[in-house]
């Protein structure tokens, strides 16, 4: 009975298993994968103008039309299915302020989210593409960039500060339009870009530029942008005419001369594998490297030739050398100078600015300018000892005093004079005590701008609810004091004084309250001319005066305003993100010794 169970349940099993056998197809299932996807390209934000426009959104996906979706969460961005893309579209917009919208393009989980904007009537620059603390950083090898900017302006008005030479805008050109052109996408109206040409950062230290943009349509609104510039690794750089050697058969030494910009061990050689036996270093230069020493040669004043010696030694203890440089200089042909051309004299507020062009040949040393005071009675002879500017501020000059006449006369090493002095005559303005300088934004240049609000061009715009401020959302570049350069070139200043109006809102806090001003030649080298204290008042917005004047002991071409103490903090330390100041205007006066009524009760007028 056991046995017959046995076979009935194995037949029951094997029939199980034919059955399920018959039931499967002979053909392998084949399943499709449905998908959704937006090209990057058209992931990218949309920007309408006021009066609206079209965008296409391109849509890649085997879904039927009916079971993706798109959706905005605005009623006014408006959006049409279509095979293989979106249509959005915006009517002109009413308001005042841009409004935001955000479009989702999905089918299941895959999802994509893209944004819009719409300008309004309010004037808007921004700018894209920059980092949380307003930078655009770009590699010390680059020599081009373009900035895209979403505005509804003209940008007109770009302003790369003079202290940035390796910065340069490219003007954009204007090409004429055709009769048969199409009219313009509605987000091109709106989207600019902005091109500059950059120098190659040779150095081993970043270095910062800031970009002011702004239109004559609107000064009040404003966008900057701080272009960061990393800095080049060690490098070594050669002439192109230093590169090939034809060396005799019978050998020589060859020296090769190049550039580098590190420590002695910042660059390595190495010799072809297959030249090694016969092109082999010389071990006593190893170690040599590319140095020099400069010097002024004076001028020679004797009419016989003069011979001098430069002895360079090593101090090495153990085995010191030494090598001598002679030195042989012309002697001097007594010839009187030639003297500078077409002086100009301009009047300004108690001061007559001459200029004139140098000669060809420049074989004087110094210059003078001789004119009689009209008001003091006294002949004056100003020195200028340069034989290199074309440009002289006669101070303390009247418009009461009439006609002034001056003769420019140059002179020899040895003080011999021209004989062809040059006689310019000019008036003055009106002098007065405390005269005001008039300021525009192309003449400022700073190293710590906010990029996130408070533009230069907000300290002369006259309007005291903008202001200018330094960075706060990152450090100083370099941890440096944040300063505001002023460009003098055509106005040199000796003594003077800055006045400023406070920021309108905010608690006052970055009121200045002490700061240093220092003076330059050419940009580069700086003295301190003097310090100006503030006593703040109690208000916000209010008119700041110093306690004192600045007077130098010599006119300077560059002035640079740097706050060395705040309301809040003193000292300003610039180390971290602290180093800020700001402030709604600033004013610079030129400080004259007398005014025109101390001139006429002089003259007796």
């Amino acid at each position: 009975m056991k046995k017959n169970i046995l076979i009935i349940g194995l037949a029951g099993v094997l029939g199980t298993f034919i059955a399920l056998s018959s039931c499967g197809p002979d053909y392998e299932t084949e399943f499709s994968v449905l998908s959704l996807t937006i090209p990057s390209e058209s992931q990218a934000a949309i920007v309408f103008p006021l009066a609206g426009g079209e965008h296409e959104i391109e849509v890649e996906t085997n879904v039927a039309l009916d079971n993706w979706t798109a959706s905005s969460n605005a009623g006014w961005c408006k959006l049409q299915k279509h095979e293989g893309k979106v249509t959005v579209s915006a009517d002109e917009n009413e308001d005042y302020k841009q409004r935001i919208a955000e479009i989702t393009i999905a089918y299941g989980h895959q999802s994509f989210s893209i944004n819009v904007k719409q300008f309004g009537l309010e004037p808007v620059i921004e700018v894209e593409g920059l980092t949380a603390d307003g930078m655009k950083i770009v590699d010390s090898k680059a020599t081009s960039l373009t900035i895209p900017v979403n505005t509804n302006l003209n940008l007109d008005v770009i302003t790369v500060p003079d202290t940035c030479d390796w910065v340069r805008f490219n003007e954009p050109e204007q090409p004429k339009a055709k009769k048969s052109q199409k009219a313009e996408k509605a987000e091109n109206t709106v989207k600019k870009n902005l091109t500059f040409t950059l120098d190659q950062n040779t150095d081993t230290l970043v270095r910062y530029c800031t970009v002011t943009l702004q239109s004559s349509q609107n000064y009040n609104c404003v966008g900057t942008l701080i272009i960061k510039q990393q800095p080049r690794g060690y490098i070594v750089d050669i002439d192109e005419s230093k590169k090939e050697y034809q060396v005799k058969a019978t050998g020589e030494t060859i020296t090769i001369p190049f550039k580098v910009n590190g420590p002695a061990d910042a660059y390595t050689y190495e010799v072809e594998a297959s030249a090694r036996e016969w092109i082999t270093p010389l071990p006593a230069t190893r170690g040599m490297r590319d140095a020099s020493e400069s010097f002024i040669i004076q001028p020679n004043t004797v009419e016989e030739e003069r011979v001098g010696h430069i002895t360079f030694r090593s101090t090495d203890p153990i085995e010191p050398n030494e090598f001598t440089v002679t030195v042989t200089q012309e002697k001097f042909i007594p010839v009187p100078p030639e003297g500078v051309k077409n002086p100009t004299a301009t009047p300004g507020a108690g001061f007559i600015k001459l200029k004139w062009e140098m000669p060809v040949n420049v074989n004087f040393t110094k210059m003078k300018v001789i004119y009689h005071d009209p008001v003091t009675k006294e002949d004056m002879e100003l020195e200028i000892a340069d034989n290199t500017t074309n440009l002289f501020i006669v101070d303390n000059t009247f418009k009461c005093g009439g006609e002034y006449e001056f003769t420019i006369k140059t002179y020899g090493p040895t003080g011999m004079e021209t004989e062809q002095p040059a006689v310019v005559r000019g008036t003055s303005g009106e002098s007065v005590i405390k005269a005001p300088i008039a300021l525009t934004v192309d003449m400022f240049s700073a190293n710590a701008t906010e990029p996130s609000e408070g533009s230069l061009a907000a300290l002369v715009d006259d309007n005291i609810n903008t202001y200018y401020h330094t960075i706060w959302s990152g450090t100083s570049p370099n941890k440096q004091p944040h300063y505001l350069q002023i460009n003098m070139s055509e106005l040199p200043l000796q003594s003077l004084r800055f006045e400023y109006d406070g920021r309108n809102n905010g608690n006052g806090a970055g009121d200045v309250k002490r700061v240093g001003i220092w003076g330059s030649d050419n940009g580069n080298t700086w003295t301190l001319m003097g310090k100006e204290t503030y006593t703040l008042p109690g208000s916000r917005g209010q008119h700041v005066e110093p306690n004192e004047n600045i007077k130098a002991g010599k006119p300077y071409k560059y002035i640079r305003f740097i706050p060395e103490a705040r309301r809040d903090a003193d000292p300003i330390d610039p180390s971290g993100g602290n180093g800020w100041w700001n402030m709604a205007g600033i004013y610079l006066y030129k400080i004259n010794d007398h005014d025109e009524a101390w001139a006429r009760k002089e003259l007796g007028i």
